[in-house]
């Protein structure tokens, strides 16, 4: 029996819990999809518009398989570096997941640190369901007419050269489909330039550090995404022009270098009932100056 080492603190019952599913998860052996997915305990690992953002880009005649993992270090791994200043905040509490956190059931929690625990546990079942279903769903873009693309980290930040299967990671598995990712990761920038079907967008999270890195990737031709709180979308983030982000999710579309999105409702925003804009420093306001509205 393995020893799984989490990367987030536990209790004794916690601990047991995890070395026992991932111990379960690690044994699994491919049997084919339906039956592997069947064991594994969760309906499907990725989907094409399983969320509103994603479904948006259909209106474009892009359809998006995406992978939604559980955030942060939920599932007992750390699967977002350098999401110490979004973690509380993330979109891994929004929409569905709002919702099914507020009524207390955790059903979309518990699936996502499962799905994110079998990633660790059993590299090769996870990519043999991964690869079946992006098969699958390249097949109904096809035959739907519209463009197919994959969103590896809908709620997570992994490098996708991690995504791998017997020594080919997944961008070279579809070297003819558009990946793309937001990051926080520097390392990030260079897999973007090596491969040419993997584009990224910097997530700004409101630190110098990460502004400093998004600044010189817009100098370099990049594109950055910024989230505003304000009922109006900004024009400008220092000096450079703003699009609507929340119109597609489908990023290597985008014709301006700012992707700007609105605030995204999370489970944690809500006091008594009553959402509340949290004051945190990713969210760009009136008051900084270096943003015309």
């Amino acid at each position: 029996m393995a020893d799984f080492k989490p990367t987030n603190g536990m209790n004794e019952v916690e601990y047991n819990e995890f070395q026992n599913e991932m111990n379960r998860l690690a044994n699994i052996k491919w049997k084919g999809y339906d039956k592997t997915i069947k064991e594994v305990g969760v309906s499907y690992l990725g989907a094409v518009a399983q969320s509103a953002k994603l479904r948006h880009s259909l209106y474009h005649k892009v359809s998006t398989y995406g992978i939604y993992l559980a955030s942060a270090d939920l599932s007992g791994f750390n699967v977002c570096p350098n999401s110490e200043y979004c973690k509380d905040n993330c979109l891994n509490g929004s929409g569905h997941n709002r919702l099914d956190r507020l009524s207390k059931k955790g059903s979309i929690d518990r699936s996502r640190i499962i799905k994110t625990r079998l990633f660790f546990a059993n590299r090769e079942v996870f990519m043999r369901i991964m690869i079946h279903e992006i098969e699958k769903e390249r097949k109904k873009a096809e035959k739907n007419g519209t463009f197919f693309s994959i969103r590896l980290n809908c709620t997570s930040d992994i490098n996708p050269i991690a995504f791998t299967l017997e020594g080919k990671n997944i961008l070279e598995i579809f070297p003819d489909v558009q990946f793309y990712d937001y990051t926080k990761v520097p390392s990030r920038i260079a897999v973007a330039d090596k491969y040419s079907n993997y584009d990224i967008t910097w997530s700004i999270d409101g630190s110098e550090k990460n502004r400093e890195i998004g600044l010189e990737f817009l100098k370099n031709g990049g594109r950055v995404a910024v989230v505003y709180g304000e009922n109006d979308m900004p024009k400008t983030w220092y000096g450079y022009e703003c699009g609507n982000g929340d119109e597609t999710d489908y990023r290597p579309s985008d014709i301006a270098p700012v992707c700007a999105l609105k605030f995204k409702k999370t489970a944690n925003n809500y006091v008594n009932g009553q959402f509340r804009l949290p004051n945190i420093a990713f969210i760009v306001t009136r008051e900084n100056k270096n943003v015309i509205w």
